[in-house]
């Protein structure tokens, strides 16, 4: 059993510094402090905001009674009053610190809470102890602001530990490079899958679809040059401007909308290009074939020169058709020129010659239409001289029967 006398000598043995953590007893709770006895000549004394942070007397006297045991820390020598002045809270931090490397072993990153900005970058709390982020790990980016991070939680991976000078330094930018990284190859694990399935889908839909055919699809995307049209999941096919309407005046966005659904004409299946080539227009009748249908051979029409060619004149019927006149079709004496007899804007009278709808082509004649009108008053003309002649015809007849009574 330990005499006064070995306590006495044990006391008088410890040799206290500042920063030294000891083992200790509570001895009361008085209206200032928490009174321990730690083993030394004098008692040590705990101020109720070094018991725990933001501590008084109302939050930390309901938590402590004498005889509980704590781990605590000299921060100074004696007070007025002769006790050795300790802490708590320090004690748990450099406890805190001793453990960090063992906690930081295995993680890739851990959660911090930003607390201020200083010279060069932001301290944080993790764990009770404060760190640091340089400012050029803060983002992927320059910070122009680093007050912007105070009071946020941040996802930061270790940059540098040392317990002995209480350095810990975080990267938020570490993170970030390796979110960035993870979900490009993601995305390229995504892109190379949706690439296979594409390739599998396109080389089904040329066993599937025909040149000629005709079939339902719905609009994926309109651009400059015209539309990409779903056909089937995952495949797809361009319908050009060109293809997409008679009236090359008329853009795509001006007649459809994306996700709307359309029969379109498969032209063509570029199997060795992976590309279909679809139209819709072809499964409209072209609107100059439509007009020229009030056109037959033989008709005399009106129209309108509009323009000169070296070998003839073109003359507007309607809004959809133009004729030509050949050079030689034009006068019945040889020409040099169109305009040597014709002038724009006049009005003439044509025959049609041809109908060309395949190749979209009206052959006029302004000659064999004046034949036709000659022919047609030479028939009225010969008709009346006949008539006249048999009225004439009757009445001498007449004039001789009376002669006869």
């Amino acid at each position: 059993m330990e005499t006064m006398e070995s306590l006495l000598g044990e006391q008088e043995c410890m040799k206290l510094h500042i920063g030294m953590i000891v083992d200790a007893t509570v001895v009361e709770v008085t209206d200032d402090e928490v009174v321990v006895d730690f083993g030394y000549q004098s008692e040590g004394s705990v101020a109720f905001d070094q018991w725990v942070a933001g501590g008084t007397k109302d939050t930390v006297a309901p938590t402590v009674k004498p005889g509980d045991k704590v781990t605590l820390k000299v921060i100074a020598s004696e007070n007025q009053d002769g006790l050795v002045v300790l802490s708590k809270i320090k004690a748990e931090a450099d406890q805190a610190w001793l453990k960090l490397p063992e906690q930081l072993a295995d993680k890739k990153t851990v959660q911090v809470k930003g607390l201020r900005a200083v010279k060069g970058g932001l301290t944080v709390s993790y764990e009770g102890l404060t760190g640091f982020i340089p400012a050029s790990h803060l983002d992927l980016k320059h910070v122009d602001d680093v007050k912007e991070y105070e009071g946020k939680d941040l996802e930061v991976s270790l940059l540098e530990i040392n317990p002995e000078k209480k350095r810990l330094v975080f990267s938020r930018r570490n993170v970030l490079r390796e979110e960035r990284a993870a979900k490009n190859a993601a995305w390229k694990e995504e892109r190379a899958k949706r690439e296979e399935e594409r390739h599998e889908a396109l080389e089904k839909a040329f066993q599937t679809f025909h040149e000629g055919e005709t079939v339902e699809g719905t609009i994926k995307s309109i651009v400059d040059f015209g539309m990409f049209v779903e056909i089937a999941p995952m495949v797809q096919g361009l319908v050009h401007i060109s293809e997409v309407s008679w009236d090359r005046s008329v853009k795509p966005a001006d007649l459809y909308k994306v996700g709307e659904k359309v029969n379109v004409y498969i032209k063509g299946l570029d199997e060795e290009k992976g590309r279909i080539s679809l139209s819709i227009k072809a499964l409209q009748e072209d609107p100059w074939v439509t007009a020229a249908k009030e056109f037959k051979v033989g008709d005399v029409v009106t129209g309108k020169v509009v323009r000169f060619l070296p070998f003839g004149a073109i003359v507007k019927l309607n809004d959809k058709n133009e004729g030509m006149i050949h050079i030689s079709e034009i006068a019945e004496q040889r020409i040099d020129k169109p305009e040597d007899v014709l002038e724009i804007g006049q009005e003439v009278k044509v025959k049609v010659l041809r109908v060309d709808t395949e190749h979209k082509k009206i052959a006029l004649s302004i000659t064999k239409a004046k034949e036709d009108a000659e022919k047609a008053e030479m028939r009225q003309y010969l008709g009346k001289k006949g008539a006249l002649s048999q009225d004439l015809g009757e009445k001498l007849a007449e004039a001789e029967a009376e002669a006869r009574k």
